[in-house]
């Protein structure tokens, strides 16, 4: 009875399941692939001459009774260090997380890390620290030369370039970006200059950084990213 049931309301099941299976299919086209990224960084031990009674008391329960500080004490201490705001904004300007450009690949957005992108950006000095909105920069490149170049922001109104040679210096109420290119790579470009401080925040919640065990003096850092050499250089910075 319950087959019977089933079968009867085929109608209705049949074309749910179409409808999930082709939104799976563009789910699969348009989402780039995810990588797992983890480091792992070892902290200095103690010094070499340090008796060995004194190590074991250390890292013994009465050790932290007298006051001695454990291997978890130090490794909490130094993951405070690097996920504090002035480190993490230090990363930050040294890889230039703030600028994310991807290109247009078939169906999917891929972000490109600095080596692997044509262009490059030259800013006004101080702009990345200041920023309070982000900036989208939409870069169409022919035969190496800027077909067309739309900047948009909540800062100021859409302002749209059209057949420019490279390098092309933009006039903006922000300051003047000059668009840079050291490689062939015709195509369609969009950059994403974001605030430091929605970087910081964004960082602040993506990658982990954790103890490997309660009393480890190895420090695991892991994040979630799309470009696998981006997200190393990330975590080698901090």
């Amino acid at each position: 009875e319950l087959l019977k049931q089933f079968i009867k309301y085929w109608k209705i099941y049949v074309p749910i399941g179409i409808i999930c299976l082709i939104g799976a299919i563009i789910f699969i086209l348009v989402t780039p692939k995810q990588y797992d990224i983890i480091a792992r960084m070892q902290l200095l031990g103690e010094q070499q001459g340090m008796m060995s009674e004194l190590k074991m008391l250390k890292s013994s329960g009465i050790g932290g009774l007298l006051g001695g500080g454990g291997g978890g004490v130090n490794t909490e201490n130094e993951i405070l260090i690097i996920t504090s705001r002035n480190n993490l904004t230090e990363v930050i300007r040294q890889t230039e997380y703030q600028v994310e450009t991807s290109i247009r690949k078939s169906f999917k957005d891929v972000v490109l890390d600095k080596e692997e992108c044509p262009i490059s950006y030259i800013f006004p000095e101080s702009l990345l620290d200041t920023i309070s909105s982000p900036i989208t920069i939409k870069l169409n490149i022919d035969n190496n030369r800027i077909k067309e170049v739309t900047v948009k922001s909540p800062l100021f109104k859409t302002v749209t370039f059209g057949n420019q040679s490279i390098p092309f210096k933009m006039a903006l109420p922000v300051g003047d970006i000059t668009i840079t290119y050291h490689s062939n790579g015709n195509g369609e470009y969009t950059t994403e200059i974001s605030p430091l401080q929605k970087v910081y925040e964004d960082l602040s919640k993506t990658v982990y950084v954790n103890p490997s065990t309660t009393i480890s003096d190895i420090i695991i850092l892991s994040c979630e990213a799309s470009n696998r050499q981006r997200a190393c250089k990330l975590l080698n910075a901090m």
